[in-house]
């Protein structure tokens, strides 16, 4: 089990912009505190992000609150530099927080010589045999999630394929819009429970697991960005003052529905 505690590792050193990084293309600042958050905030997640990526290119920069700047890529080169090297282009503090709200202490908010002791010691689960082995788990659930959206295109009467109706032109005789990727996030649930912990979360056969919506409450919290997520981010203590606020507000914060994923984990 992941340790809750604060991750150990050194804090992370500021990066200094170079000219040729301050020269970079971006959108121009919209507000003296805010930045460009603000039309982040209302998009979807990454949705602002790739609109950016259209008229900038792959590689630009913009700015958050007070406008320091906050560097962006979907180079595929410079993406992987940067993932081989993460001693180097280590995860800011907040972000590693987030993580630890969500994940515990572990690998993914480890870093340098604590990141590379705890990858060296999970090599072996991820060794061709140990894959192997994982393999009748991927088809098992790979075939219970093609009989589920089967069964969705012949009869939805329940209303769960999807949260929306499909637009005119998408209409198709004989089928039937599906948001496939809340399917596919509860196969990949089911399948890290049993590949990793020997337990069934059951996230695809039962639609109001409780279990299983704790968790997509959690990790749907961490990809919205919110004025309540900024504030837990950047004032000390702010995170755990949330827990005391109404709960017509905690939506607004990442730290409740990981509790309550926790709270359902030890529950079942």
């Amino acid at each position: 089990m992941a340790d809750r505690t604060r991750p150990t590792s050194k804090p992370v050193p500021p990066v200094r912009f170079s000219i040729d990084q301050m020269l970079m293309p971006g959108p121009p600042r919209e507000h003296w505190f805010w930045g460009v958050l603000q039309p982040i905030i209302k998009a979807p997640p990454m949705v602002q992000h790739a609109e950016w990526a259209k008229t900038y290119g792959p590689t630009y920069r913009y700015s958050v609150l007070f406008n320091f700047q906050r560097f962006y890529t979907e180079d595929t080169t410079a993406l992987s530099y940067i993932l081989q090297h993460s001693e180097i282009f280590q995860k800011p503090s907040q972000t590693r927080r987030g993580l630890s709200d969500m994940l515990g202490n572990g690998l993914l908010t480890a870093e340098g010589p604590d990141h590379k002791r705890q990858r060296k010691l999970l090599n072996s689960s991820f060794s061709p045999g140990a894959v192997r082995g994982m393999v009748p788990i991927f088809f098992d659930k790979g075939y219970e999630l093609r009989d589920k959206l089967l069964s969705m295109i012949e009869d939805d009467s329940a209303g769960n394929a999807s949260p929306t109706p499909p637009k005119p032109e998408d209409r198709v005789e004989g089928g039937r819009k599906i948001d496939v990727m809340k399917f596919l996030g509860q196969a990949t649930l089911d399948v890290i429970g049993l590949a990793g912990f020997n337990y069934d979360f059951h996230a695809l056969s039962q639609p109001k697991n409780e279990l299983a919506e704790a968790y997509r409450e959690m990790f749907s919290a961490g990809m919205n960005i919110t004025f309540m997520a900024i504030v837990q981010a950047l004032v000390p203590g702010a995170r755990y003052i949330v827990r005391r606020l109404p709960p017509s507000s905690r939506s607004y914060s990442l730290t409740i529905p990981a509790d309550k994923a926790r709270e359902s984990h030890k529950q079942s």
